[in-house]
């Protein structure tokens, strides 16, 4: 009976030592020192610049001195680390504290499509990325826009807005060419500035504005005008298209041959309430510049006629009034006389609107 109450105690003694045992052994198992960060496989563009923030964790008991490194680079993947605006190559931690610093890694232009693996190295502790370049790489030049072709009178101006690429390493200086049919005027306009040539850092792009002018007596029909940026050593080339509908004249005559004398001022004006009412929006007078540039005619000669693609024609009830009206024929000294219905007509007009104040007679 003794040696079996002995023994009882012994296993008592021995199973309650056990799980004391186990916690002891947890809390003396060495805690590492990490390396973190939530980004560790990321979907890129060639040339593209990768910001990393990564945290060295220091969760031993003791200051960390580690070593930074990045290994599995090639030469042409250039990086650095930074903290606090300083290059790293060494990053001391105090004990369970965290330290965050920058990885900045430059995607090269020239690279092939497919999976890039790299290793960030503190000490022994090591951190891997995977970098997944999702298309071929070129190191070339690119002259594009969105709208290749365009189509007006003899009398427009038109304007392509062009993006100009440098997929290189270096900074370019593009010159600006134009292969256009004699009589044409092709006018450069980097960042909105006339030029012959574009400054464009490398892997940068810069807008350009391209004026095509055609010439007055320009037959109607396509025209193909290839336009260039090059440097020595690389280029890019762009084919511009435009559309002449037509060029238009008019034959002015009057019974007694003077074209002037029968002109009428006109004795309306615009009822901002109601043009608002009419077309959502209110009435604005243009600068000189820009009505000869959105219309074709100059302040004083601005007619409904021969008015580049885009621009609608409204006609005011308040023309009805007369069974002949003198619409200027495009500049400040011509007109022609026609009905209102032939107004209408020839200027391929809209609608009829009610956008003018009400004429009060004289004698009322």
């Amino acid at each position: 009976m003794t040696m079996r109450t002995n023994c009882f105690l012994l296993l008592t003694v021995l199973l309650g030592i056990l799980p004391m045992s186990n916690t002891h052994a947890n809390d003396t198992i060495p805690k590492s020192v990490i390396l973190y960060t939530p980004y560790t496989k990321i979907s890129v563009s060639p040339g593209a610049s990768i910001d990393y923030s990564i945290d060295l964790i220091n969760n031993t008991d003791k200051l960390v001195n580690a070593n930074l490194s990045v290994s599995g680079l090639s030469s042409s993947w250039k990086h650095e680390m930074k903290s606090g605006g300083w290059n790293l190559s060494q990053l001391a931690v105090l004990p369970k504290e965290k330290k965050t610093f920058n990885l900045k890694v430059d995607v090269p232009l020239k690279v092939s499509r497919g999976s890039y693996h790299f290793v960030v190295s503190a000490g022994e502790t090591q951190l891997p990325l995977n970098v997944v370049v999702a298309q071929q790489g070129t190191y070339q030049t690119e002259f594009t826009t969105d709208q290749p072709n365009m189509q007006g009178n003899s009398k427009s101006t038109f304007t392509f807005n062009a993006t100009l690429k440098n997929q290189t390493a270096d900074q370019q200086l593009y010159a600006l060419m134009a292969k256009a049919p004699r009589g044409w005027n092709v006018i450069f306009k980097p960042n909105y500035k006339q030029a012959t040539s574009a400054q464009v850092e490398a892997n940068s792009s810069q807008n350009v504005s391209i004026d095509i002018t055609p010439p007055a007596n320009v037959e109607a029909g396509s025209y193909k005008i290839p336009v260039r940026a090059a440097t020595g050593n690389t280029s890019a080339e762009l084919e511009l298209e435009v559309v002449v509908t037509g060029s238009y004249q008019m034959e002015l005559t009057t019974p007694r041959g003077l074209l002037s004398s029968d002109v009428t001022a006109g004795d309306t004006k615009i009822d901002n309430k109601l043009f608002k009412s009419t077309f959502g929006f209110k009435a604005k007078m243009l600068p000189h510049d820009l009505a000869l540039q959105m219309t074709g005619h100059a302040v004083g000669g601005v007619c409904p006629f021969a008015l580049p693609q885009g621009v609608s024609v409204f006609l005011d009830r308040s023309l009805c009034r007369f069974q002949t009206i003198f619409p200027s024929a495009g500049s400040s000294s011509s007109a022609v006389e026609m009905t209102p219905e032939e107004l209408f007509v020839s200027s391929h007009a809209q609608k009829w609107v009610e956008v003018c104040k009400q004429i009060v007679p004289q004698d009322a």
